[in-house]
């Protein structure tokens, strides 16, 4: 998320960059805001 978020690249750079195709990358994307989203519900409850 980092890659893409606050460096400011794009898939495709930050696919290239970790050795990962961009459906990787997407997936990985994914699956981290999902972890993220779930850790900020378990604060809140």
């Amino acid at each position: 998320m980092t890659l893409c978020h606050y460096q400011e690249l794009t898939n495709i750079e930050a696919a290239a960059l970790m050795g990962v195709t961009v459906d990787a990358l997407e997936s990985l994307l994914a699956r981290g805001r999902r972890a993220l989203r779930a850790a900020l519900a378990d604060l809140r409850e």
